[in-house]
């Protein structure tokens, strides 16, 4: 199970970091893949996007399957 990346295709760090920013942010998708690794890199900077990721990884590791 991937929990996040850094690829272009998928979201991951970008998705974060597009959703702290606010309505109307842009993901800078690959034309240039280093401006779009450094928006990514963003997602460590930004407290609001990492706690997101967090409360995820919570929700992920505290669920309960009801079937087993």
């Amino acid at each position: 199970m991937c929990l996040n990346n850094f690829w272009h295709w998928s979201g991951g760090f970008a998705q974060y970091t597009a959703w702290a920013d606010g309505p109307g942010a842009i993901i800078p998708y690959p034309g240039d893949y280093n401006q779009f690794e450094l928006f990514s890199a963003r997602f460590y900077e930004i407290k609001k996007a990492t706690d997101w990721f967090d409360d995820h990884i919570r929700f992920l590791l505290s669920r309960k399957n009801q079937y087993t």
